[in-house]
């Protein structure tokens, strides 16, 4: 959501490849399901093809920062808000794009470390407890950040991402594996999607934000998130990427994109 990298020392150097891809944060060109899309590069790439090779970085993610599928054991206090909002929010996200109805969908909490949530192109949203509690985010916020998460997913920001790295280098004839091995030796090769990624961030803000409107959640509750957001990140430093916009610009956006196309979100 705020786009710390989630990796650590212990995963494996693809999966780092994979993470960056996926995490630094948005609709492809020509997805006529979404409004407002920005035009981009043309996909290089399937669907399947890029499952093929990043649903093994979800095994990783898993070991590496102990995360549980939500039905691996019962749950209660926040993990079943979690469960509960995510259900709610897939829901939702589901009607905006039907096609995505069929997709492997989970919602996948991480105990171990304070990472911050993201979402794997199979469906997979991985989310730490511990960032969620060290925010104290209410159940309007909570469902902002699932449904930004989400957002990404249904984009299919990752495979826009992939692309246009391989659409840059077209004498390459670079397939998907070779984009994420690209990226895993030159890790600084995604600075080139900088403008992309800041693009796509803005564009799951207001997918999000839709999402929780037409789930009849008040958006005065769910936008406080970039307040305790950014108070949460206050004096951090700043990614070796600038993939995301600034957190209260992030706000004003939505509230002016909101009154713009008149979504009806409730006050």
């Amino acid at each position: 959501m705020d786009g710390a990298q989630p990796g650590r020392a212990g995963l494996i150097r693809r999966g780092i490849a994979a993470a960056t891809l996926c995490l630094l944060a948005g609709l492809a060109g020509g997805v006529a399901w979404g409004a407002n899309t920005v035009e981009r590069a043309k996909l290089q790439f399937s669907r399947d093809e890029l499952l093929a090779s990043t649903r093994p970085m979800s095994q990783v993610y898993l070991k590496e920062l102990h995360g549980e599928p939500v039905e691996a054991r019962p749950r209660a206090g926040l993990e079943l808000r979690l469960q509960r909002i995510f259900a709610q929010m897939l829901g939702e996200a589901k009607r905006l794009r039907p096609s995505a109805a069929q997709w492997d969908w989970r919602l996948t909490l991480v105990h171990g470390e304070e990472v911050s949530p993201f979402a794997m192109p199979d469906g997979q949203v991985f989310v730490s407890t511990k960032w969620v509690g060290r925010r104290r985010l209410g159940d309007a916020e909570i469902a902002l950040v699932l449904a930004h998460e989400m957002a990404h997913v249904i984009g299919e920001h990752m495979l826009e991402r992939v692309s246009a790295l391989a659409a840059a280098r077209p004498a390459r004839n670079m397939r998907v594996s070779d984009v994420l091995r690209m990226v895993e030796e030159e890790w600084h090769v995604a600075r080139e999607l900088e403008t992309l990624m800041q693009a796509q961030e803005l564009e799951a803000d207001r997918m999000g934000l839709r999402i929780v409107c037409s789930a009849g959640i008040a958006r005065s509750q769910a936008l406080t998130l970039f307040d305790k957001m950014a108070r949460a990140d206050r004096g951090q430093e700043p990614g070796f990427i600038n993939s995301h916009p600034e957190l209260l610009a992030r706000k004003q956006s939505l509230l002016g994109s909101m009154e713009a196309r008149s979504l009806g979100c409730e006050d």
